[in-house]
């Protein structure tokens, strides 16, 4: 989807993709529900965004859109775990859900 389409509606449908795969943080995704116009103002006027929304596993994952060389956007998942943590199993399992968030968004935003 180019980046210009986008709408807040699509924000809220990638916001609920990220909660159903990697969860919400306590406090940071209430931006993300709350406003999604000015997040969507901000991809608007700088054609990327990074957000700290937190995860069942940290509350200090983000979720990252950008725009590639077409227009289109892109969304990344960062689990954001402090590198001596980055060896157990709830990493790996972050790192799997985030996986399946970015997929989920993909097909969404590409059908």
């Amino acid at each position: 989807m180019k980046l210009e389409n986008l709408t807040e509606k699509h924000l809220i449908k990638v916001m609920g993709l990220y909660e159903k795969h990697c969860g919400l943080g306590r406090d940071f995704a209430n931006t993300m529900f709350q406003y999604p116009e000015t997040v969507l103002q901000d991809l608007k006027k700088y054609g990327r965004g990074e957000y700290r929304v937190g995860s069942k596993w940290d509350m200090h994952s983000k979720i990252y859109f950008e725009t590639d060389f077409e227009g289109n956007v892109v969304v990344r998942f960062n689990s954001n775990f402090d590198p001596r943590d980055r060896k157990g199993r709830e990493y790996k399992t972050a790192e799997k859900a985030g996986e399946k968030f970015v997929e989920s968004v993909t097909q969404y935003l590409n059908h």
